[in-house]
């Protein structure tokens, strides 16, 4: 649908909601591959957050080389971007934050307040169940098979 309607919001939400789908059910190929089509308009928040939900997929593959870095660099600089036009929106926010853990469990060195700070601000936007809920997932799917507890902070923030 979001092919013939050519609607790059619609496209890029499609493709990172049947991202997040394969991701649940085990497959990161097959939400890497999803996700990869989803950033194929690299514009706007649909775009940021497909961005980020690629990068989980390449670190859930094993991936942590530039391919890895790339996604997850490219979302948050488009989050970034958009806070400057939409500062009210908490998924700009959400998107950084996912963006800037998965940047952080790569590059140790850049430490958690980043990304604790881009969710604590999501939070104070939108605080409901419903996002709540989309937060943790992500994230647990972002540190799922990480060695130990990473990210302590933002897990603790995130419940």
């Amino acid at each position: 649908m979001a092919v013939r309607v050519g609607d790059p919001d619609l496209w890029s939400t499609a493709g990172t909601t049947l991202a997040v789908v394969e991701l649940s059910l085990g497959a990161p190929d097959r939400a890497f591959a999803a996700a990869s089509l989803a950033t194929r308009y690299a514009q706007g928040l649909f775009a940021a957050e497909a961005f980020a939900v690629q990068g989980v997929a390449a670190l859930r593959e094993g991936d942590t080389g530039e391919r890895t870095l790339h996604a997850f660099a490219t979302a948050a600089d488009l989050a970034r971007d958009l806070r400057a036009t939409a500062p009210g929106s908490y998924r700009t926010y959400e998107v950084e934050g996912l963006a800037l853990a998965g940047l952080t469990l790569l590059r140790p060195e850049l430490g958690e307040q980043a990304a604790l700070s881009a969710y604590q601000a999501a939070q104070q936007i939108l605080n409901l169940g419903g996002a709540r809920f989309r937060r943790r997932e992500l994230f647990a799917a972002l540190t799922a098979n990480w060695p130990g507890s990473p990210l302590p902070r933002v897990r603790a923030m995130l419940g």
